[in-house]
């Protein structure tokens, strides 16, 4: 398959190229950088979403898009200026996309848009799947906004899926290696009271799960979480314990609000309790459910 991915030179983006590749498809990659072009071993177009430039010949003959744009989330503290980025790196860039290929006579069969679980806003103790309705909050918005910007096209020929991730675990990269510094120098915080819920996924699953959906055609929401969510306190213990270090404060949900303010309130304190009830029922295997299982492990 002739396979178009933007944000290919993120995190996700680009072991998600190497392992496409290696399975055999044709990876056509879109990026905003001149040096990220002229260092690449895949065929690479140059686009500018910002000012809606997007060049038409990577798209021709494609079969599927792949889009994994958007700035990061985690910042300080929201800005209002950093919400806007944040929105319009999401929405913008899925919406010059869809636009283009709403206008191609032969578009590719797929379209597979990132989004998040923060779409499902506050799951508090309840179990959601792919047929909860969006939540509350500034990331379950803007998770609504991003998904709906594909109904402004035609896209009736496409089947569009937008893959919800939870939070994405790797050694190499994302959060895990920030997350893991205080508990690997012995300064290991229990975060809130530690009743909150995370859903998670391990990179490799990502991976896999990319590779699951184009060969079985999974369309609409499909939640990018492994079936195990976990509390913070256990994730933190687990961390904690992987290391051999005590876990030696906690810091309350106070401290929480009044440092990070929105950001901590929506990113930390807020309940996650999310299933991949579609890969489940299609047939999906998870290589890990268990932090502890996939910390030891050598992938």
């Amino acid at each position: 398959m002739k396979i178009v991915i933007s944000g290919s030179s993120g995190f996700i983006g680009k072991n998600l190229c190497e392992y496409l590749s290696n399975s055999g498809n044709q990876i056509v990659r879109l990026t905003r950088n001149n040096s990220s072009k002229k260092s690449s071993e895949h065929e690479t177009h140059i686009w500018d979403p910002e000012n809606s430039q997007i060049p038409y010949e990577p798209f021709l003959g494609s079969d599927v898009v792949i889009h994994l744009g958007g700035c990061r989330i985690f910042s300080f503290r929201w800005t209002k200026k950093h919400k806007e980025k944040i929105i319009s790196s999401r929405v913008e860039t899925t919406r010059l996309i869809a636009k283009h290929l709403s206008q191609m006579k032969n578009p590719p069969k797929k379209f597979i848009i990132a989004s998040a679980t923060g779409f499902y806003g506050n799951t508090k103790n309840i179990l959601v799947d792919e047929t909860a309705k969006y939540g509350d909050g500034f990331l379950a918005n803007t998770a609504r906004k991003w998904e709906d910007t594909t109904s402004e096209f035609n896209l009736k020929n496409i089947s569009v899926t937008n893959t919800r991730f939870g939070m994405v675990i790797d050694h190499s990269g994302g959060t895990l290696p920030l997350i893991s510094v205080p508990f690997k120098y012995g300064f290991g915080a229990l975060l809130t009271k530690g009743d909150k819920w995370i859903s998670w996924v391990s990179l490799i699953d990502v991976i896999k799960i990319f590779d699951f959906i184009l060969k079985n055609d999974l369309s609409g929401p499909v939640n990018i979480v492994n079936e195990k969510p976990i509390y913070i306190h256990e994730f933190c213990e687990i961390l904690s314990n992987y290391y051999n270090k005590k876990i030696i404060f906690k810091i309350p949900n106070f401290f929480i609000r009044s440092i990070l303010g929105e950001m901590g309130k929506e990113m930390i304190l807020t309940n996650s309790k999310v299933a991949p009830k579609k890969l489940v029922e299609a047939g999906y295997k998870f290589e890990f459910n268990y932090l502890d299982q996939y910390l030891k492990s050598s992938v």
